[in-house]
């Protein structure tokens, strides 16, 4: 008997041992279909912003801009993340304490570099837009419609977008722990 037990609790020690990255997959990603790089930067911004009264949640946008027209060649993977601080009304009709997040991860670094010029171009093309900083992974800025940032880590895209002009504080937060990413 005492063999059959040794060999049971050795056999399981294996099967956990050789099982582990994927169970970790699993737990990371919880079914959403994301990649182990994608699911790392999702944990980064939930660890980030969860002590400062914040939570995530996964949502998708009809239509979707980045899986329609020429965009969707541009890209592997995005997912879209709201996070909602605790001033947020939970309902759809206000952005008050909201974040909005997308996460692309592009075919490789230029595109991603480009795309992410070609962003805050834009953004600056809007009436008022004030760039808080800027570097050669990503933008912070202003603009009359709110707070706007992205940061490049690699071929991967963090987007940031506040509309009520609130979350300022926290953005910067974010861009600090993302770009502890890059390094």
């Amino acid at each position: 008997m005492k063999s059959k037990r040794s060999f049971v609790h050795y056999y399981s020690f294996l099967v956990s041992f050789f099982m582990l990255p994927f169970l970790l997959q699993v737990q990371v990603a919880k079914g959403e279909g994301l990649s182990l790089k994608m699911a790392r930067l999702v944990m980064v911004i939930e660890t980030t912003t969860k002590p400062l009264g914040y939570r995530s949640q996964r949502g998708y946008k009809v239509p979707d801009e980045w899986e329609i027209g020429g965009r969707k060649n541009l890209i592997t993977e995005h997912a879209y993340y709201t996070l909602f601080g605790e001033d947020s009304d939970n309902s759809c009709l206000n952005m008050k304490g909201r974040l909005s997040i997308t996460i692309l991860s592009f075919n490789d670094a230029e595109i991603a570099q480009r795309q992410v010029e070609q962003m805050k171009a834009t953004h600056l093309g809007n009436m008022g837009a004030k760039v808080i900083q800027a570097d050669g992974n990503g933008y912070f800025l202003w603009e009359v419609n709110g707070w706007y940032a992205a940061v490049k880590i690699s071929k991967k895209v963090v987007l940031l977008e506040d509309g009520t002009h609130k979350q300022d504080k926290i953005i910067e937060e974010l861009i600090a722990q993302l770009k502890k990413e890059i390094s």
